[in-house]
């Protein structure tokens, strides 16, 4: 396990212990000093990959509020519903991965928060449920929003990589009108529906979208099914007999 080392955090600003043979929880010194001593205050990046890290993930982590930009506990074993905290007190993170760990449940509302995002992946977990409707509201607004807040840096989500879960439901509409994505994987899940043609939804491999068999449209093979068109109605007799009454049917 990582040494309960009694550390003076109140410079470091990266810790890297990825790739290494840690086991256990996540040590004390790393989450459970008090905000209030400023202890994490300059912490940037916090990076504990491809080790075999487990439990939960602990509240107490939202200690790195202040300036943590990156969080990258993939390749562990993690489980857990993912916790709402995340959204909610790391606001600066531009990189977050829990890639490749136990995590279930659904995708918290409260990740819709993370404005400053840039790279989101949480592929190969158990997570199930429908794509937060937030993320709606969250593209549709990204122009204004961009134009309002200084984001310099930021374009938002660039890497979204929710393959291997179990996400049901349509894929949001408003995904394709944005065109800041360079990679982009819903593979293998329980999707189904068209895929929303837009900017640059056809633009990736086919291979982002297989793995969900009613799933249809391009870049994919499988073509949607075609409504058929709608026959015209013929007047009846009372509604050509009978001026008070309209003739009509439901759109």
């Amino acid at each position: 396990m990582i040494p309960n080392l009694e550390l003076n955090l109140t410079k470091i600003p990266v810790i890297d212990l990825s790739s290494n043979q840690f086991e256990g929880s996540i040590p004390s010194f790393l989450s459970e000093i008090p905000f209030s001593m400023g202890s994490l205050a300059s912490m940037d990046n916090l990076v504990l990959r491809n080790n075999s890290l487990s439990g939960q993930l602990p509240s107490s982590l939202k200690n790195f509020s202040n300036k943590l930009a990156l969080l990258d506990l993939g390749e562990n074993k993690f489980h857990g519903p993912l916790p709402s905290w995340i959204g909610d007190s790391l606001q600066n993170l531009e990189i977050l991965s829990l890639r490749s760990n136990n995590f279930y449940g659904s995708l918290p509302s409260n990740l819709c928060y993370l404005t400053k995002l840039q790279v989101l992946d949480l592929s190969l977990n158990n997570i199930s449920g429908r794509i937060p409707t937030c993320v709606d509201q969250d593209f549709k607004n990204a122009d204004k929003f961009l134009k309002t807040i200084d984001l310099s840096s930021n374009h938002l989500t660039e890497f979204l990589d929710l393959s291997r879960n179990h996400l049901s439901g349509k894929i949001p509409s408003s995904l394709a009108h944005i065109d800041r994505l360079t990679m982009l994987n819903f593979s293998n899940n329980e999707l189904y529906g068209e895929i929303p043609i837009g900017t640059q939804l056809q633009t990736f491999n086919a291979s982002s979208f297989e793995g969900n068999s009613n799933l249809c449209g391009e870049p994919l093979d499988r073509k949607c099914p075609e409504e058929e068109p709608e026959k015209p109605q013929l007047p009846t007799t009372d509604a050509v007999n009978v001026p008070n009454r309209i003739s009509y049917r439901i759109m």
